[in-house]
């Protein structure tokens, strides 16, 4: 029974989130952290019950009843935005005075403090805790229905839910674009931000079903040559880019954010994401796993983990 070493790695997750956010308050591996207790609690449930809990939670209940609260039609709803109080911690102009003019020790405290409070705010209101949730719910079940084993024998599966992912996603971008006029209003401002998330869920499907399938055409090694060592560094990356662009665009380290535009900061993030792949080809070339990867994996088993590749 792996659940109780599966619990201690979700506390060395958190604890390295709580590092990372050192850098950046929008860290991620500290929510992970956390709900992914839900999967301990839930492991044993059968499958039925999961597939409606699942559908529950990428439906954004709350986001839902928002909008129906609006309309008039679920009187005594307390609407989310009434959960906290107006002056959200993470509002206000001091978190851009730090990241632009701020030293790093200020920065990190901030991060540290009301930061981390801003950040959990915003994945309630938002409605991403909701479908973080879904999703690693939907994990679990795509592993007991070995969804991914023998991708290549399922191609005519995840043709289709390709075909249905993507005429959804773009109805629903229809959708949303039809309701700019009425965000001006609460009750259609409500409406839009839920239809954006079913969007984005959408748009997750369509792009799982692509790689899926581009990744299991016969004779195309280009995808997996450049991806499959990223991916094996996937903690490395993630940590690694906090640290790279933080420095370059944070005023404790260059600043550049203030002179950069957007499309030199894409180019940016493509030409990081592009050095970082290819480091991590030599990397594992000699190695097993990323750096953070073993570390993670030592912590987790409690002695040293082979770390050389022989």
């Amino acid at each position: 029974d792996f659940r109780k070493r599966f619990m201690w790695r979700l506390v060395l997750l958190f604890l390295l989130g709580l590092v990372h956010t050192l850098f950046y308050d929008g860290d991620i591996l500290t929510i992970f952290g956390v709900l992914g207790f839900a999967l301990v609690l839930l492991y044993r449930r059968r499958t039925p019950f999961l597939v409606i809990l699942c559908l529950l939670c990428l439906m954004q209940p709350v986001n839902v009843m928002d909008a129906l609260a609006r309309a008039g039609m679920a009187e005594g709803w307390p609407h989310s935005s009434g959960w906290f109080l107006p002056d959200s911690p993470a509002a206000g102009p001091s978190r851009e005075f730090l990241y632009a003019g701020g030293s790093w020790e200020e920065a990190a405290w901030w991060n540290l403090t009301r930061g981390q409070v801003g950040k959990w705010q915003f994945f309630l209101l938002s409605g991403r805790i909701w479908q973080t949730l879904g999703l690693f719910i939907l994990g679990m079940l795509a592993g007991r229905w070995r969804l991914f084993a023998d991708a290549p024998g399922k191609r005519v599966l995840f043709l289709r839910l390709l075909a249905v992912s993507l005429l959804l996603f773009l109805s629903l971008l229809a959708v949303r674009t039809l309701l700019v006029p009425l965000t001006s209003s609460p009750a259609g401002s409500d409406l839009r931000h839920l239809v954006l998330q079913w969007e984005n869920l959408s748009y997750v499907a369509a792009f799982v079903s692509g790689a899926v399938l581009l990744f299991s055409r016969p004779g195309l090694h280009l995808p997996s040559d450049l991806l499959s060592s990223t991916g094996k560094c996937t903690l490395t990356c993630y940590v690694t880019q906090t640290l790279i662009f933080t420095f370059l665009f944070f005023g404790w380290g260059l600043g550049l954010a203030r002179s950069m535009g957007p499309w030199i900061c894409l180019c940016s993030a493509v030409a990081v994401f592009c050095l970082q792949a290819w480091v991590c080809r030599q990397w594992l070339k000699h190695f097993l796993y990323g750096p953070l990867e073993w570390l993670w994996r030592t912590a987790t088993m409690c002695r040293m983990q082979p770390f050389i590749r022989k």
